[in-house]
């Protein structure tokens, strides 16, 4: 997250791994002075307010209980703002575009369970977001574990492996934290409990819907079918 070699990083993830806490331990570091994002606001977000409040929290403990951040606090008193003496602000949004619209000098956007939005066209949310940036030149982090082969952070990832976007993209399925954070026992029990979603929820996989009456490939087909102008 500091060298900034990308500004726009794209995560999909198993759950439980850590990787939450891992890109709040950066955004901590990179806006404690003498990182690129000094001075500058940071806005945390996600589909549901209560995760975007619960990041902050965790963001918060992390600053308090290290004795060098801790030392850069200049208001923690509102529990969804964190102001460092340096003027870096860490702002909590809920989980809508329009929330992220009013902050002029945003350097960083965090957006977890980003594929979770359910919207039908979320579109305005992957928007809103890069346009906080623009007078900034700043990144736009996205987290997730997938949900379907749908949404902005369905797509963005499509759009990333098919080289038409310039963004840092990783997968970390459940093997980079097994026996470590998660336990075999408790990955062969989510196996069987899950079925088939057991792919989407820790092998960092966009599986279609098991509720679909129709499959989402036969869709995706037609259309193409339709813009091709011709049909069978």
């Amino acid at each position: 997250m500091t060298q900034r070699r990308y500004h726009e990083g794209l995560i999909v993830k198993s759950n439980k791994i850590g990787i939450t806490e891992t890109i709040l331990r950066g955004l901590a570091q990179n806006g404690a002075p003498g990182g690129p994002y000094a001075g500058y606001q940071i806005l945390m977000g996600s589909h549901r307010e209560e995760i975007s409040i619960e990041n902050m929290r965790r963001l918060h403990e992390l600053f308090r209980n290290s004795d060098r951040l801790s030392t850069y606090i200049e208001d923690d008193r509102s529990s969804s703002r964190l102001r460092l003496t340096n003027g870096t602000e860490y702002i909590e949004v809920p989980g809508s575009a329009s929330s992220m619209r009013s902050w002029y000098r945003v350097i960083a956007v965090f957006l977890d369970e980003a594929a979770h939005y359910g919207l039908i066209n979320d579109d305005e949310v992957l928007a809103a977001a890069i346009g906080r940036l623009a007078n900034t030149n700043g990144d736009l982090w996205a987290v997730s574990t997938p949900k379907g082969q749908r949404g902005w952070f369905h797509g963005r990832v499509r759009q990333v492996e098919e080289g038409k976007v310039n963004a840092w993209k990783r997968e970390y399925p459940y093997h980079v934290a097994l026996d470590k954070l998660i336990s075999r026992e408790f990955i062969e029990d989510r196996a069987k409990t899950l079925g088939p979603l057991f792919a989407q929820e820790f092998e960092a996989q966009f599986i279609t819907s098991q509720q679909s009456a129709i499959s989402e490939s036969i869709i995706e087909g037609a259309f193409e079918e339709f813009d091709s102008g011709v049909i069978e």
